[in-house]
């Protein structure tokens, strides 16, 4: 299995991801969904800098992560 040929979305995680693309536009995060069809793609601008944010469903479990560092000298609370 390799990120250019995914395994097929079993029906559970197909339904996660069209809830997630749901959520995400009515929470106003204007999400894009990416070529491989199963990572959304958002960005947040706040007080604390610009960040770039991936959600990804796999077949055996969700995962959320954002790819940006904070560091605490950044951060305003």
């Amino acid at each position: 299995m390799s990120i250019e040929n995914p395994q097929p979305l079993s029906i559970n995680s197909m339904a996660a991801l069209v809830t997630l693309g749901k959520f995400l536009e009515e929470d106003q995060w204007f999400p894009q969904l990416l070529e491989n069809k199963r990572i959304y793609r958002v960005t947040y601008s706040g007080k604390n800098g610009q960040f770039v944010c991936f959600a990804q469903i796999m077949n055996k479990t969700s995962i959320i992560m954002c790819m940006e560092e904070t560091y605490e000298s950044k951060v305003q609370w």
